[in-house]
């Protein structure tokens, strides 16, 4: 992760007519950074290979992207899926070694898709793993997504040609399993994996993670976080971040955690609920009626080793930090605690929202919706 207060720019982009498969591209100041996949090999493990667009025009997106700095990655290819499914593709590489699979449907037309005028919206392609059943095993049994069969794809003949950069003449190297698991019902988007049984290269899964250059991560809306986090614990799946509440548009304030993808592709993937709620005023009753003390994890987007604080039940209060303390008040308003300190804010009462984030530990906001801090009760 980066340091606290790094500075940036971000950009979302997406497609008006779809609520999913945005594209975020970050830009962080001062911070080392490493390409996730150099080279972009598909045999490499660890991270995310690439991502796959559908466009109306393959000809002219390819055309106009070279322009761009891309680049082809492999020939272009026509493709027949089950149903009579017909199309072409072509894999190219951009920036930081990313690598689009951009997808023209020949026939027949799509439907259910939403309107576009050059792509339809992202979907995530395949990370490249070591232990694709623990890979298959948390989408499945952990976060609980439906999944398509997993594929054993075996090489009868040699190659040929083929979009894995692999040589013509040699056989099995393509040889590979494969997974996928749909986020959604109507099968739009699917999350996919792939484990060479043959084909060995380097290991970048600890790079597959911010602020790295690349595809470092990808997002997902759930329903109940808290529940999922619990069976991520029990699975004993790494946690990449900490459950947390934050802003992130288009969504608004939302909460969630992150991961480290199990299974050796180590992807920084996250999950959040949109519109999570405050502590009410009955919990927040609960919590500071009788008294309390917490210390402060970070406060104002910086850690805070040394902050406490002290709700005494008297309604008096004190602060300390690694500089100095101050005392004052605080008294409930609703849901909100709100506190005055002699000798801070020229006295001025600030009040503040609780969201329970889990292990004793809350977020708060202020009543302008501002972040303050992350706080453990003791």
């Amino acid at each position: 992760m980066s340091p606290p207060k790094t500075k940036g720019n971000e950009s979302l982009l997406g497609n008006d007519a779809s609520k999913y498969g945005y594209v975020r591209l970050v830009q962080l100041d001062g911070v080392e950074r490493k390409v996730t996949r150099p080279n972009a090999s598909w045999f490499d493990t660890g991270g995310l290979f690439n991502l796959n667009v559908l466009v109306n025009d393959l000809d002219a997106t390819a055309t106009a992207l070279r322009g761009m700095g891309f680049h082809a990655f492999a020939e272009p290819e026509s493709y027949v899926y089950p149903g009579n499914v017909k199309g072409k593709s072509a894999m190219m590489a951009g920036h930081d070694d990313v690598v689009i699979s951009f997808q023209e449907r020949q026939s027949p037309p799509l439907s259910g898709w939403p309107e576009h005028e050059g792509a339809t919206h992202v979907e995530v392609g395949y990370q490249i793993v070591k232990d694709i059943a623990a890979w298959n095993s948390f989408w499945t049994k952990t976060v609980g997504l439906t999944a398509r069969d997993l594929r054993t794809r075996k090489a009868t003949k040699p190659i040929g040609p083929n979009d894995f950069r692999l040589p013509y003449n040699t056989k099995g190297l393509d040889d590979a399993i494969q997974a996928g698991v749909y986020p959604r019902k109507g099968g739009e988007q699917q999350i996919g994996a792939r484990q060479f049984l043959n084909s060995t290269g380097a290991d970048y899964s600890d790079r597959a993670r911010p602020p790295n250059l690349g595809i470092v991560g990808m997002r997902l809306v759930m329903k109940d976080v808290d529940a999922l986090a619990a069976r991520v614990a029990k699975a004993q799946v790494e946690i990449a971040a900490p459950m947390r509440v934050y802003t992130l548009a288009p969504y608004g304030l939302v909460k969630g955690f992150a991961v480290k993808a199990p299974g050796g592709s180590g992807l920084w993937t996250e999950f959040f609920e949109q519109g999570p709620k405050p502590l009410a005023k009955e919990e927040m009753q609960t919590l500071l009626g009788n008294g309390a003390k917490n210390r402060w994890t970070g406060f104002g987007g910086a850690d805070c080793p040394k902050c406490s604080s002290e709700f005494n039940k008297d309604g008096s209060a004190k602060v300390t930090w690694s500089r100095g303390e101050a005392v004052g008040n605080w008294v409930l308003k609703g849901n909100a605690i709100c506190t005055t300190w002699t000798s801070l804010r020229d006295g001025r009462e600030s009040c503040a929202v609780y969201y329970d984030v889990g292990n004793k530990t809350y977020e708060s906001y202020n009543v302008s919706g501002a972040p303050e801090g992350r706080n453990l009760f003791e």
